[in-house]
């Protein structure tokens, strides 16, 4: 999907480009890996998408949400593997500034 996004836009000329016009973008990503897990193993990843939007396409942000919460009930699912608790607390603590960078990140994206 992210070479279909790029592709149209990526010329193999010397000359000026067709649309040399830059779009700022950004790419947000929620996840139910904790901070730790998302910088060691999932941040590089990203990084390299953002380069490419960012040399192809123009100005690029990337925006992480990381301890999402699945469900309200985890006792219906087997998440032995899950913090149910830390999932809870990460909802209760992060998720209103998550919301308010996301919004931020908008108006950046609008302005």
């Amino acid at each position: 999907l992210m070479e279909r996004l790029v592709f149209p836009r990526y010329e193999y000329t010397k000359s000026p480009l067709l649309n040399p016009r830059k779009i700022r973008n950004a790419h947000i990503y929620t996840m139910n890996v904790n901070d730790e897990t998302m910088t060691n193993w999932l941040k590089p990843k990203f990084d390299s998408i953002q380069g490419m939007f960012n040399r192809i396409i123009g100005p690029a942000e990337t925006f992480t949400v990381t301890s999402t919460l699945q469900w309200t009930d985890y006792s219906r699912y087997v998440t032995d593997g899950t913090d149910e608790a830390e999932k809870k607390q990460a909802r209760k603590e992060k998720y209103p500034k998550d919301l308010d960078a996301a919004f931020q990140l908008g108006k950046r994206l609008a302005s």
